[in-house]
């Protein structure tokens, strides 16, 4: 759906991982990319 492979999705959630330090391949580390993409949404 994405039409990209996916080895890349794998290389941007380490890449995520790695700037913002939530592994987003984790509960707790998706909860947080997802508040603060939620908060940046209210300004």
């Amino acid at each position: 759906m994405l039409h990209i492979h996916t080895n890349t999705v794998d290389y941007r959630l380490k890449r995520i991982g790695q700037i913002t330090g939530h592994n987003a391949t984790e509960g707790m580390g998706l909860w947080y990319l997802r508040s603060a993409l939620n908060a940046r949404g209210f300004r």
